[in-house]
Parts: C-alpha cells; sequence; structure tokens
C-alpha cells in the first residue's frame, strides 16, 4: 500500500519543478506561486527540524523530536503542486487518468492501506 503515497509524492515532486519550470521561463501562475513557496517553507522547516532533533538526540538520546508535528500542517503544498502536475499535461486521457488517482489514491489507502482508530 506504500505505492499510493510514493506515487503521489512523485507527482508532486515533478510538479514543483514544473512550476519552478514555468517560473524561470516567466510563465508562472498563482497556482505556481503558492507551490513553490510551499515547497520553500516545507523543506526549510523539515531542515530546521531534523537538524534540531538530531542535535537533541546526538546530546541527550532523545527520541521522541522524530514526530512531524511542526511542519505536516505544511504538507497541504503537495496537493496543489500534484495539480500543477495535472495542468501541464495537454494528452486527456493521461490527464483523466492522473485526476482520478489523484482523487481515489487517498481513498483507496483509507480503505485498504491504513488501520481504522
Amino acid at each position: 500500500m506504500l505505492v499510493i503515497p510514493v506515487a503521489a509524492l512523485v507527482c508532486a515532486l515533478a510538479g514543483i519543478l514544473l512550476s519552478l519550470r514555468r517560473l524561470r521561463r516567466g510563465q508562472e501562475t498563482t497556482l505556481d506561486t503558492v507551490v513553490l513557496a510551499g515547497a520553500a517553507a516545507l523543506a526549510r522547516d523539515l531542515a530546521l527540524h531534523v537538524g534540531y532533533s538530531y542535535g537533541r538526540h546526538v546530546a541527550t538520546g532523545w527520541l521522541m523530536d522524530a514526530y512531524p508535528r511542526y511542519y505536516l500542517p505544511l504538507a497541504a503544498i503537495l496537493p496543489l503542486a500534484a495539480l500543477s502536475l495535472l495542468a501541464a499535461i495537454e494528452t486527456p486521457r493521461w490527464r483523466a487518468g492522473l485526476l482520478a488517482f489523484l482523487i481515489a489514491g487517498p481513498v483507496i489507502f483509507r480503505i485498504f492501506g491504513a488501520p481504522l482508530g
């Protein structure tokens, strides 16, 4: 069941790269700006959190800082990045397939992959 979240993450990363390419060409949209700002914020917070947690672990042996509670709200940028990828796809068949995956993927994962309660 990890195939679904990994595939969604790959779609989001591709969307971030496409947004970056559109920004470099001067063809960015509002979605591209939001995606790139959110990705930068997520990367910065993740790096700060990992650096702080690792330093604390080395100093004290504490492992409980590994929980991503501080930067997890920024993960909402990933679906927007996937929509950036969706906007770049011109073939209707591939576009519909990606849209179906982005909608059905979380539902399928919840039904078959994640434990309830």
